[in-house]
């Protein structure tokens, strides 16, 4: 045994860390509701939730947590990296700032005693309940007559409030729109000024107005106003014609400006627009996106597609999707954070076929090509895809 140095103390013994599950730790704490426990407030927002970014100003939604894969990214001029992070990162950076880092083994044992593991600090203050399930509406005969009572209603505003300056039908015109697509599709525009119209159609048919709510027809926080108003409105049809959804986008300048920039019906299932009336024997593919605009954009060119309303993509969607039989090209968005090409490589995924399409260079979206007067540059992209180039 060596002899001790002069004048130096005996090392203490060493202590043996905590051994740590960490699966079992990210298991018992689901991202969304730690994150929400910090003060973030999320929405859906497709396949995942978005909410404004704690850890740097901003007043546009950067912040994207993806509840299935249990992991949270800013998308926005964030001091951070800009990668897919886990729950202990979340916390890690919430305590500590940039100097966080998951090697340090003090900051490493902090964060999983707040996160509740058997560690000498606490754990977190509870957190609060998950979100409950959103509520499931059948399409009954007079939930379908109030949806296309209302979709109706909506569609003649947008057509009889003409198309001068400021007005959504000039908008959609100025994004290349003409009025046979929106009258073949029964594009409308929710002023919001319907209201009793709306309670008085509800009181004739004997529809039960928490109904309404649980369908976000009707908001129940702000006085039974209309959920979409102020919205350009983009139903759904079924094979018969019937509105059996709705989807609304934002266009008065008067919505409040943190609302998500699309906002859907609740507890409906939700539909694959334009799977209807699909010919499954011809041999050209069937275009997917999740864009509405680029659905109709496409659709004004002649093309048959199909719009997932979002991201998010169910194993039933998928098995529609499928059904198809007809070859599949799936149309990103082309945005800055590849939320949309990875996205639609999800998709593909699922589905277990098709193609992906190289967008053209310096658009965000198919619809950017439509307003620019540039469907050649969209079709060459399309054989190119078809040919496997």
């Amino acid at each position: 045994m060596s002899p001790q140095v002069a004048g130096r103390r005996p090392a203490p013994p060493r202590v043996p860390a905590p051994t740590i599950d960490i699966e079992a730790l990210k298991r018992a704490n689901p991202i969304a509701r730690v994150v929400e426990s910090y003060g973030v407030k999320l929405h859906p927002a497709g396949k995942y939730l978005k909410g404004l970014c704690p850890f740097h100003s901003e007043r546009d939604e950067s912040f994207h947590v993806d509840e299935t894969t249990g992991r949270w990214r800013c998308f926005g001029r964030c001091s951070l990296d800009g990668r897919w992070r886990d729950v202990i990162d979340f916390v890690g950076v919430a305590e500590y700032g940039a100097a966080w880092s998951p090697s340090n083994a003090d900051m490493f044992l902090g964060v999983a005693a707040r996160l509740g593991a058997n560690t000498p600090a606490g754990p977190l203050p509870p957190l609060p309940p998950p979100r409950p399930p959103e509520p499931k509406i059948e399409l009954t005969p007079k939930v379908l007559y109030l949806l296309n009572k209302i979709g109706r209603l909506y569609h003649t505003a947008l057509m009889a409030g003409g198309a001068g300056p400021d007005t959504p039908r000039e908008y959609l015109q100025q994004r290349g729109f003409n009025d046979a697509t929106l009258r073949a599709h029964m594009i409308g525009y929710c002023p919001g000024a319907d209201r009793n119209l709306l309670l008085a159609t509800m009181d004739l048919i004997g529809f039960p107005i928490d109904i309404a709510q649980q369908m976000h027809l009707l908001d129940e926080e702000h006085e039974d106003r209309e959920f979409l108003r102020g919205r350009i409105v983009f139903p759904c049809l079924d094979e018969q014609g019937r509105i059996v959804h709705m989807a609304g986008r934002k266009w008065a300048p008067w919505v409040w400006k943190k609302s998500p920039k699309y906002m859907s019906l609740y507890g409906l299932p939700k539909p694959v627009y334009g799977l209807v009336g699909l010919d499954r024997t011809r041999p050209d593919p069937v275009l997917v996106t999740e864009s509405l605009p680029d659905w109709l954009t496409m659709r004004q060119w002649g093309y048959d597609t199909v719009a997932m309303l979002g991201t998010a993509l169910t194993p039933r969607h998928a098995e529609l999707l499928r059904g198809i039989g007809r070859p599949l090209v799936y149309v990103p968005q082309n945005d800055e954070s590849g939320v949309g090409l990875e996205a639609v490589a999800a998709w593909r995924k699922m589905v277990g076929r098709g193609r992906i399409m190289d967008m053209p260079v310096g658009v965000k979206d198919i619809n950017d090509l439509l307003v620019a007067g540039r469907q050649a540059d969209f079709e060459a992209a399309l054989a190119r895809v078809v040919a496997g180039r």
